[in-house]
């Protein structure tokens, strides 16, 4: 691995999500792109699969370009949509919980580790994220960086979700709690290359 620094300001990204609905559904993702931290700019594209209980797999590909707080979204052969944001953010790592679970949430840091990342010197610094919401569901996050030591760039970041929620569905189903639980992973790497994101014409103004 090479040695990262922000100052590099690019990098390539690469993600991966796992989000199961016990009983319902699992849906996956797998995507990879490029990030200017500079510039506030990432472009990535992604890859789902959605497994329902009952029923056959369905797959898609959407791409995501945003830059400063312009954002434009296609669910492929459809056309680009543009909306406008409040903050840029890389799509892993920004708590998630409270649109899983609502209510208040609180959270915690246990102090930096040294360890490595495939051989590299990192810090470890583990967020936790507790979610409780009257009569709707519970739920933990834990949100885990890893940074190097020489640089302070961000390498990894990992979220693993676990949830109690009441099932919004209707009928019996409409008063029992469904587990739901989510694992992503982020990786940044191939700091400093030369890079282009441009949105689409349609979202530039």
């Amino acid at each position: 691995m090479q040695a990262a620094d922000y100052a590099a300001a690019t990098a390539h990204l690469r993600i991966s999500t796992n989000f199961v609905e016990q009983g319902l559904t699992r849906e996956t993702a797998t995507g990879q792109g490029d990030v200017s931290f500079r510039g506030s700019a990432l472009q990535l594209t992604l890859h789902f699969q959605d497994h329902p209980a009952s029923g056959s797999v369905a797959r898609s590909t959407a791409d995501l370009i945003q830059v400063d707080k312009r954002e434009a979204t296609r669910s492929r052969p459809h056309a680009w949509s543009c909306v406008a944001r409040n903050s840029f953010a890389l799509p892993v790592g920004p708590s998630v919980i409270a649109s899983v679970v609502g209510g208040r949430t609180k959270s915690s840091y246990a102090s930096p580790a040294a360890t490595s990342l495939n051989g590299f010197p990192v810090w470890h610094l583990r967020q936790t994220v507790t979610a409780a919401n009257a009569g709707a569901g519970t739920g933990t996050e834990t949100i885990d960086y890893l940074i190097s030591r020489a640089g302070y760039a961000l390498l990894r970041t990992q979220v693993a979700l676990a949830a109690s929620v009441r099932h919004l569905g209707t009928g019996k189903r409409q008063a029992q709690k469904t587990r739901v639980t989510e694992a992503a992973q982020q990786d940044l790497s191939s700091f400093g290359e030369a890079i282009t994101i441009t949105l689409p014409k349609l979202c530039r103004s």
